[in-house]
């Protein structure tokens, strides 16, 4: 279809991938770093990581790649997957490396290893090193970077593993690179992670802010050229409700170009119901009070409309700005 020419171009992150490749060049002089990138859903960071794994292969690098599910928590699983995919491009990378081999085998039966290992009598330090290790060992034949992706699903596990790996990559051959959404809980597991790894000199921080207004037109731009039909003014209209959001920008691209109405795309709406499933039913229906008074509202007023306390209202849509349903708009100053 011609809207896929929407998704076949990398706009507005130049930046951000310049900064990886210097990440990747580091590492191949022997100091290699943790990498975090974050950002609100849609907002890129799978694309950013695939584009920075295809520059990875043209430089001979060697990369796995794993993600965390929400649906199905298994204890190391995104690391497993990406060992396993370093490992299919070199099956032999570890064939000296008997100890790590036999813990690993825990995890990944194929590499054989002892029956201790394979039943589980492995502790949870030994696991960790021997995945450092392994990691170490195929760096030496070629920088290594793994990408775990959506590390906000990731088990407890794989979260103290990459705290453990974080202080290896400093003085080894190696990358490892995270994407998360950064409206996750303040409190959670990933938070305090994070917060730790930030401290480290190693650590290297990517965030990822909505694209500026020129990228959005030349989306726009591009759209036009290949659809000259579409109705410029409404266009630009409809991609003001994308808010920089590269993914919400093409999806509704995408509508326009499919002939859809002025409807909200069945993708994102997908999108903004799984955000509202992490609100009470209060909650939403703070938000759905707001939604009636308009784009912008006071907290005192929907207190007033709901005869609920200004304190709880104002939880409310704490809770929902970091969900990314609403934004925080600094108050005017009054004259």
């Amino acid at each position: 279809m011609a809207v896929s020419a929407l998704e076949s171009d990398f706009i507005g992150r130049k930046d951000e991938l310049d900064q990886l490749k210097a990440v990747f060049r580091a590492a191949a002089g022997g100091k290699g770093s943790t990498v975090l990138i974050a950002g609100e859903a849609g907002i890129g960071k799978t694309r950013l990581l695939a584009h920075w794994q295809r520059w990875l292969l043209e430089q001979n690098a060697r990369v796995g790649a794993g993600d965390c599910l929400d649906y199905a928590q298994a204890p190391y699983a995104p690391f497993v997957d990406a060992l396993r995919a370093l490992l299919a491009t070199d099956p032999a990378a570890l064939e000296h490396a008997l100890a790590a081999r036999s813990i690993l085998s825990e995890r990944i039966p194929e590499l054989g290893g002892s029956r201790d290992a394979r039943r589980g009598q492995v502790s949870k330090r030994q696991l960790f090193d021997a995945f450092a290790e392994a990691m170490r060992i195929m760096a030496e034949r070629a920088p290594v970077v793994i990408g775990i992706e959506d590390l906000h699903w990731a088990d407890q596990d794989s979260l103290d593993l990459i705290l453990h790996l974080s202080k290896s990559t400093a003085r080894e051959r190696f990358v490892v690179a995270v994407t998360y959404r950064d409206e996750a809980p303040e409190d959670g597991p990933l938070a305090a992670v994070l917060a730790r790894l930030l401290r480290r000199a190693n650590t290297v921080s990517v965030r990822l802010a909505p694209l500026e207004a020129i990228h959005v037109r030349t989306l726009m731009q591009r759209a036009l050229r290949t659809h000259p039909s579409l109705d410029r003014p409404a266009l630009a209209r409809r991609l003001e409700l994308a808010e920089g959001n590269p993914f919400y920008a093409e999806e509704l691209l995408r509508h326009a170009i499919e002939g859809g109405g002025p409807d909200v795309p069945l993708t994102l709406r997908a999108v903004i119901l799984e955000r509202l499933r992490a609100l009470r039913g209060d909650q939403r229906l703070v938000l759905a009070h707001a939604a009636v008074i308009g784009r912008d509202f006071e907290p005192s007023l929907l207190a007033a409309a709901l005869s609920y306390d200004v304190d709880d209202v104002v939880k409310a849509l704490r809770v929902a700005r970091d969900a990314r349903l609403i934004v925080e708009v600094p108050a005017q100053p009054v004259s």
